[in-house]
C-alpha cells in the first residue's frame, strides 16, 4: 500500500505544471537559502527533508522539466530535444530504477528504442552517417550495461527469471532485425547501406543465441527437445506479431513524412 501511495505522489508531481513567477520565486528561495549559515535540525519534518534530499531534489526537476521531458521521450536524433532524451531524461530513469531487475529490463528498452529511432528515421530516409553512429553507439553501450547487469544477478537471482528476461530480449532484437528486412524489401528509396547497423549489432546477438541453442540440443531428453520446439513456436509467434505491429506503425512514419513533403 505504502509504494502505491509513493508511486501515485510521484506521478502527481510529474503532472504539476508551476507558472513562470512560482519558477522565480522558487529559484530566489533556494540561492537565499544556500546562503544562510546552517541551524541545528530540531524538526523531525526537517530531518525527513534532509534524509530525502536526493529523492526530493529528482521530484523537483520532474516538475520543473514539465512538459518538455514527454516531449523529449518523442524525439528523434537530429531534433533538438533528442539531446535531452538520452543525456536528462533517461539517465534520471537509470537513477530510478533501484532493483537490479529493473536495471536489466531498462537497459534492454533502451537498446530497443535505439533500434526503433534507426527504424523511423530509415523510412524517413533521413538516416544519415552522423545518426547512425550515435544510435549504434547508445545502442552499445546499453546492450554492454544489460550483460553486466545480468552477470551480477546471475549468482543472486532466479535462473529461470533471469532466463526470461533474456529470452523475452532476444526475440525483440531477432523481431527488429526481420523489420530491418522488411523495411529493406519494401522500400527501395531506403539505401541497403542504412540497415547496416541492424546487421552489425544483431548479429553478434543472433550467433550467440545460436551456439547456446546447439550446446543445449546436445544433452537435452526427448521431453526437454519437445519443450524446447513449443517455445521456440511461441517465441515465433511473438516475434511474428511484433513485426507486423511495427510494420504498420513505420507505414503511418512514411505517410506522415510523405504529407510532411507535399506541404513543403
Amino acid at each position: 500500500m505504502n509504494n502505491q501511495i509513493w508511486k501515485k505522489g510521484i506521478e502527481d508531481l510529474k503532472n504539476i505544471k508551476l507558472s513562470k513567477d512560482e519558477k522565480d520565486l522558487l529559484y530566489k528561495q533556494i540561492l537565499e537559502g544556500s546562503s544562510t549559515p546552517r541551524v541545528p535540525i530540531l524538526s523531525p519534518f526537517l530531518f525527513f527533508v534532509r534524509s530525502h534530499a536526493p529523492i526530493l531534489s529528482m521530484s523537483l526537476v520532474l516538475v520543473l522539466l514539465g512538459g518538455v521531458s514527454v516531449a523529449a521521450e518523442n524525439s528523434l536524433p537530429g531534433n533538438v530535444l533528442y539531446p535531452m532524451k538520452v543525456s536528462v531524461t533517461e539517465p534520471l530513469r537509470d537513477i530510478i530504477k533501484i532493483k537490479p531487475e529493473e536495471k536489466i529490463k531498462w537497459q534492454a528498452e533502451k537498446a530497443t528504442r535505439r533500434l526503433m529511432e534507426a527504424e523511423i528515421l530509415s523510412v524517413q530516409n533521413r538516416l544519415d552517417d552522423k545518426k547512425r553512429d550515435r544510435i549504434e553507439k547508445l545502442f552499445e553501450k546499453s546492450i554492454s550495461d544489460f550483460d553486466d547487469g545480468v552477470s551480477r544477478l546471475a549468482t543472486s537471482s532466479d535462473n529461470n527469471r533471469l532466463e526470461d528476461i533474456k529470452s523475452e530480449f532476444n526475440r525483440r532484437i531477432s523481431a527488429h532485425s526481420k523489420v530491418a528486412e522488411k523495411v529493406n524489401e519494401n522500400k527501395s528509396k531506403i539505401d541497403s547501406a542504412e540497415l547496416d547497423i541492424f546487421e552489425k549489432n544483431v548479429s553478434g546477438a543472433i550467433q550467440k543465441n545460436k551456439k547456446e541453442k546447439e550446446r543445449k540440443k546436445e544433452v537435452e531428453s526427448k521431453n526437454e527437445k519437445k519443450d524446447r520446439e513449443e517455445r521456440e513456436k511461441e517465441d515465433q509467434e511473438k516475434i511474428d506479431k511484433i513485426v507486423e505491429r511495427r510494420l504498420k506503425e513505420l507505414e503511418k512514419e512514411l505517410d506522415k513524412s510523405e504529407r510532411e513533403e507535399e506541404k513543403d
